[in-house]
């Protein structure tokens, strides 16, 4: 597993790579193929990469709430290093994005039209109408 000072800057590299739709790496990522990427890459996690339609809400909804992937992992109240972050616009998870506890905590996630980002729960909070937090329990 990496350092801290190496995952900050994976994370500083990680920021210069565009989203695209289904996108699983290594130039662009959708939010989904980001976070299956950095469950590997940072946390020798393994999960399956589901085939998601990005431009569509239902796909993305179904995907995060349906893939069997999630039977590794269960709901906490607050974050911990390396869960996964499930991100709401309304009643519906639409957004996926991995905690990482470096510089007091953040999300490595990937939007369209801005690519890969890191926020902090500050900005998270006010974009999102609600956020869970998911831990690996294998």
């Amino acid at each position: 597993m990496m350092n801290k000072k190496q995952i900050a800057h994976k994370i500083a590299e990680y920021t210069k790579l565009k989203w695209e739709s289904g996108a699983t790496g290594p130039d662009k990522y959708d939010c989904q193929g980001l976070v299956v990427h950095i469950q590997k890459e940072f946390y020798n996690r393994t999960m399956p990469n589901v085939k998601v339609n990005s431009d569509n809400l239902f796909s993305v909804v179904k995907a995060i709430t349906k893939n069997k992937a999630w039977e590794k992992f269960e709901k906490i109240a607050a974050p911990e290093d390396g869960c996964i972050v499930k991100m709401f616009t309304s009643d519906d998870p639409s957004h996926l994005g991995v905690y990482i506890d470096i510089d007091r905590g953040g999300v490595l996630h990937s939007l369209r039209k801005q690519g890969v980002v890191w926020d902090n729960m500050f900005v998270l909070k006010k974009t999102y109408s609600q956020i869970e937090f998911w831990r690996f329990i294998g």
